[in-house]
């Protein structure tokens, strides 16, 4: 993953999402497996 920090000092993060192995539709916890190295176009 590419890892940056923004002017708020929050760290964002760019990556390609694989899979959802878990999502809580309450509360939007997640877990995924990611890949590194793809890059974000926002």
């Amino acid at each position: 993953m590419n890892v940056q920090t923004s002017a708020s000092g929050q760290e964002v993060l760019a990556g390609l999402v694989e899979r959802v192995t878990f999502h809580n539709a309450e509360n939007g916890f997640c877990v995924l497996r990611a890949k590194a190295g793809a890059i974000a176009i926002w």
